[in-house]
């Protein structure tokens, strides 16, 4: 059978046929790093005095091997936080991102929340 719809020409051919998706396994194709040690974020000795909150967020680039290679500061509540989360994630063991299995270099955002409280 064959209609006319707006100048296209469509065709009924048999009913569409769901391709088998289990040849394709989705499992397990990517693995996002894991903290093998999580990191330790101080909160910096400067700002205990005035009790103040804040925050970094980091974009972290883990190589193949799990080690951080690049860090790119988004925002920081205080400049005196960004060291402190530097040095956290500088000193944090990480498995690496794995694409099919292979080790494979990966950028990640990462929120580091400072809470006096915490420390």
């Amino acid at each position: 059978m064959i209609a006319r719809l707006e100048g296209a020409t469509i065709v009924n051919a048999t009913p569409f046929e769901p391709m088998d998706v289990s040849a394709y396994d989705y499992q397990n194709k990517f693995a996002e790093p894991a903290v093998v040690s999580e990191p330790k974020f101080v909160y910096p000795y400067e700002l205990k005095r005035s009790a103040i909150d804040g925050e970094v967020i980091v974009l972290v680039q883990i190589d193949q091997e799990g080690k951080p290679e690049k860090l790119s500061i988004l925002s920081a509540s205080s400049r005196v936080f960004i060291s402190a989360a530097i040095d956290g994630l500088l000193n944090a063991k990480w498995a690496p991102a794995a694409r099919y299995g292979r080790p494979e270099r990966v950028w990640f955002y990462r929120r580091i929340p400072f809470r006096i409280s915490d420390d």
